[in-house]
């Protein structure tokens, strides 16, 4: 069901477009997967985590790699963070799988029948704006909003449901700039008058607590936008497309491949890439994004939500969706001793070790890059572990 679909770059800011999505492939699969093997070498050195200092360490003494008949390495006996904030090997990971299951919910909703809106909150940020705070009140947006008398009316109006919202950062020539994407999932298809009328209460509301917290009016149109979500249709197996952008979950989720419009803008993994090349100021802008977001919850339901939608998708952790990576019919498996498999890791070239193996197997030619790489087929581990008891 779950698939790695590996979006390509969109648009930086409120909404992706699905016109920026180059044609996919296993070699753009690949690139990305050595990058950010290579740049979480660097990140490890500098996180306060120590999850994420561990991640993809042994946890044992030996690490198995298995290539599935998709030609998809899959590892485990491993350490994952599962972080999708600031690791670049769990993140994209834990992203797509919630976008995934974004998408299968809504579609699942609106082809039986029921509505959506895609409502985005954003608030004036400038270039001394520290992010901490401003991150802390878009993870409240919904909480702080979605209240009072008239909230209750919008509520019956609309026939709320509840809603799926997550948090994004990006950083441009005016600083830092958290916002809040939010799916409102509603029983029925939305009358244009009721979503004209609550974009603009919407509006008022959140410009209230914005005041109220010191953090200024909202710039028009930016602050709130309402958007409707329709049903893909033919475009997939289930796609729920909002109105001039992506579908519903990569515009929930994926925020980490999205990259600049044009004004300078960066995603936190882009900044992460220029710190590890060795780019002061991007360093340190890297150590307070990871400060500012360590704790804090990625995607939220409203309670029941997601039961109600996927009643049949198993719900687990960010740490299980990332050690789920590559995981399918297996076609060839091979061993690395734990001290081995460390050294890789530290000097960040796993990601190409698991693309070489990748290759290989489809070529039908792997014991040449075992033999490179240190690794061993499960017949040579017996044989190996019998030589090493003989031995002590």
């Amino acid at each position: 069901m779950f698939q790695d679909r590996g979006p390509g770059d969109s648009l930086l800011g409120t909404y992706g477009d699905s016109a920026t999505i180059p044609a996919q492939g296993p070699d753009r699969r690949v690139w990305r997967r050595a990058s950010r093997h290579g740049v979480k070498a660097w990140q490890r050195g500098v996180t306060e985590s120590i999850s994420s200092r561990l991640c993809f360490f042994a946890s044992g003494p030996i690490v198995r790699v298995d290539i599935s008949t998709e030609l998809v390495a899959h590892v485990s006996g491993v350490h994952h963070c599962g972080s999708p904030w600031s690791c670049p090997i769990c993140a994209p990971v834990v992203r797509e799988r919630r976008a995934q299951e974004v998408d299968l919910a809504l579609s699942g909703h609106l082809g039986s029948g029921g509505g959506g809106l895609f409502v985005t909150f954003a608030s004036r940020h400038h270039r001394a704006d520290d992010l901490a705070p401003r991150l802390d009140l878009m993870g409240e947006v919904l909480h702080s909003t979605l209240q009072g008398r008239t909230w209750s009316v919008f509520k019956r109006r609309l026939g709320y449901m509840g809603a799926c919202r997550v948090v994004e950062v990006t950083y441009g020539f005016n600083g830092w700039h958290p916002h809040c994407h939010s799916a409102f999932v509603l029983e029925g298809r939305p009358v244009f008058d009721v979503v004209e009328d609550l974009q603009g209460w919407l509006f008022e509301r959140f410009q209230g607590v914005c005041l109220r917290r010191g953090f200024g009016t909202l710039e028009r149109p930016y602050g709130v936008d309402v958007r409707g979500i329709s049903d893909g249709g033919g475009m997939g197996d289930y796609l729920s497309k909002v109105e001039g952008g992506w579908t519903a979950g990569l515009e929930l989720a994926r925020g980490d491949v999205k990259v600049a419009r044009g004004d300078g803008g960066r995603s936190p993994f882009s900044i992460l890439r220029a710190a590890a090349s060795g780019d002061s100021a991007s360093a340190a802008l890297w150590s307070e994004y990871e400060r500012a977001t360590f704790g804090k919850r990625f995607l939220r339901w409203s309670p029941g939500l997601r039961a109600r939608l996927l009643p049949e998708v198993e719900e687990i952790s960010d740490v299980e969706a990332a050690a789920a990576e590559g995981a399918g019919v297996v076609l060839f498996s091979c061993l690395f001793e734990g001290e081995v498999w460390d050294v890789l890791v530290t000097e960040g070239s796993t990601g190409v070790l698991l693309a070489e193996l990748e290759r290989a197997v489809g070529d039908g030619d792997v014991l040449d890059v075992l033999e490179r790489w240190g690794g061993m087929t499960e017949r040579d581990y017996v044989t190996w572990s019998l030589e090493t008891e003989v031995t002590t």
